[in-house]
């Protein structure tokens, strides 16, 4: 009897080692090293849910989902053989690998099979801050991912009223293209009308004189009426100029002629 005592108390030992060797490679992200001193410890302990909950963990670290499902499954197997009767330390222990599960089951964006671990737990105690927190951040992130994925599909598809809108939008931009070309166009005709340069001079060409056709007489005639046309010309060309720059009847004229 004795000695039956003592072994147990020498795997107890051993096995808590081990579990604390394993929690140690754990927060050194050592996932490998933590798995082979979890199941050495629970070779020692194999009654403890603790071990097979925490085994479920690390194998989720490792993404052997499998294997984190029956490690689950046997710790809450395990809590029920342990703990026949509803006691204060069975709920600890259900809360504790309900708990776990919900947060193992939001990893996998299994939403429904989270809220059911998280809702078990609740169960035991409504009062974790922990587990309302987890399921408030697991709702909005998944009401921000489908407006995401609807934004995305409404992009693809095209928004109709919008390529309305952009298209009348282009249809003003292209009209108002258009006036402001026909204003050009009408500025420039305006300029050539009233600039000086583009002005048709209002010389007369006198045709060329031949003399078997036309006498003397009839030459002077012609000079003299050339002169006069000339005359009537120029007067009405400077008639126009002194009302377009603003000068009077009486003002000075500098254009040289």
């Amino acid at each position: 009897m004795f000695f039956s005592c003592d072994h147990r108390h020498a795997d107890y030992v051993e096995g808590f080692y081990y579990s604390e060797k394993s929690n140690y490679h754990t927060k050194k992200k050592a996932y490998d090293k933590a798995q082979t001193a979890l199941l050495l410890s629970k070779e020692k302990l194999s009654e403890r849910y603790e071990l097979d909950s925490n085994l479920a963990v690390l194998f989720d670290l490792l993404d052997k989902k499998d294997e984190a499902e029956k490690s689950f499954e046997a710790a809450l197997k395990m809590i029920e053989q342990n703990y026949p009767s509803e006691t204060a330390e069975k709920k600890a222990a259900l809360f504790l690998v309900y708990y776990n599960r919900g947060v193992y089951y939001q990893g996998l964006q299994k939403i429904d099979e989270a809220l059911q671990s998280y809702q078990s737990a609740l169960d035991i105690d409504p009062t974790s801050i922990e587990i309302k927190t987890n399921i408030e951040l697991m709702l909005q992130n998944q009401q921000g991912q489908g407006q995401g994925q609807q934004k995305s599909e409404s992009d693809q598809k095209g928004d109709p009223q919008s390529e309305e809108k952009s298209n009348d939008k282009n249809d003003k931009n292209d009209k108002s293209d258009d006036k402001e070309n026909d204003k050009s166009d009408d500025n420039q005709e305006n300029e050539e009308k009233t600039s000086p340069e583009t002005k048709p001079s209002p010389k007369y060409q006198p045709r060329p004189f031949k003399g078997d056709q036309l006498s003397e007489g009839d030459v002077k005639k012609i000079l003299g009426e050339l002169s006069q046309q000339d005359k009537k010309i120029r007067s009405q060309f400077d008639k126009k100029e002194r009302e377009e720059v603003g000068i009077g009847i009486d003002g000075k004229n500098e254009k040289d002629w």
